[in-house]
């Protein structure tokens, strides 16, 4: 048994120290460790948490996150202002609305048909979907002169 020990101890300690991939594997620990002291933690989390917590879920669902600003009013009450494409702004509020710990959001958003004249939905990366598609073509053709060379 104590063999048996011995080598499950080793093998993990490989699997963490290798010199390629063990820091992205320890990086991925200590996140899942952190979601799960979140999931764990009674109350509600604190202006900062649920802060980073709607800027994430806003990077999925709209094309210019940083258009939006994003304030804790009170007791998981969520402030949204800024410009956004009407096109998104149903889908906004319902994530935000979805998001662990928010309460209620505050819908102070200046909807916008176009983003002519908005300066700050001007440019971007024309959405989440577009990168997931690039970065997955990008990978395809790396593959591809891989195959070839």
């Amino acid at each position: 048994m104590a063999l048996l020990a011995g080598v499950a101890i080793g093998a993990g300690t490989m699997y963490l120290l290798d010199p390629d991939r063990g820091g992205r594997r320890r990086a991925l620990i200590r996140a899942k460790a952190a979601n799960l002291r979140g999931i764990l933690a009674p109350g509600s989390p604190d202006a900062r948490q649920l802060i980073e917590r709607v800027r994430a879920e806003l990077g999925r669902v709209v094309s210019h996150p940083r258009a939006i600003d994003v304030s804790v009013l009170h007791d998981g009450c969520v402030g949204l202002t800024g410009p956004v494409l009407t096109t998104e702004a149903d889908a906004v509020l319902g994530a935000i609305a979805r998001v662990r710990g928010v309460a209620r959001v505050e819908d102070n958003l200046e909807r916008h048909a176009t983003a002519e004249n908005v300066p700050a939905l001007q440019g971007g990366h024309g959405g989440p979907r577009l990168i997931t598609a690039t970065r997955a073509r990008s990978h395809d053709l790396a593959a591809f002169s891989r195959r070839r060379g």
